[in-house]
């Protein structure tokens, strides 16, 4: 074998090596982004706020400080539509889900007051209605 075919060989062997013991090159997690249901409005909107509080729901894999990817909102005179996105690990192979379900607290500012108009989750399909208390 010649010194060039072994100085090739042994540097395939070494980058091998070097990917396999960093797994791969994929050990930083990796994200998703998905639409979360508003469970409710905490506190429930007045006509005046221009500032919307929601209670959304998300699993284990969005526990961080502050999951939300963004917030989607579409307001005129009698409906307010909104879609919020929260980010979320995405699983390893052979890895466990954790199969809890907690709630985050988004805040959602208008460009104008809530007013009477219906708050609508686009998070579901089909939408749905808000409740507001």
């Amino acid at each position: 074998m010649s010194w060039i075919a072994r100085l090739t060989t042994v540097a395939a062997a070494v980058c091998v090596a070097a990917t396999a013991g960093c797994g791969g090159g994929s050990s930083a997690p990796r994200w998703e982004v998905e639409p979360a249901p508003i469970q409710r409005m905490n506190p429930p909107p007045q006509a005046g706020d221009r500032e919307l509080r929601a209670d959304v729901a998300m699993g284990a894999l969005s526990d961080m400080p502050d999951p939300v990817e963004r917030v989607d909102v579409r307001q005129d005179d009698h409906r307010i539509e909104i879609r919020v996105w929260i980010r979320k690990r995405i699983v390893g192979a052979g890895e466990p889900i954790p199969g809890n379900v907690r709630t985050y607290t988004a805040v959602i500012r208008l460009d104008n007051p809530v007013g009477g108009a219906d708050i609508v989750d686009l998070a579901v399909d089909p939408p749905r209605l808000v409740p507001r208390a």
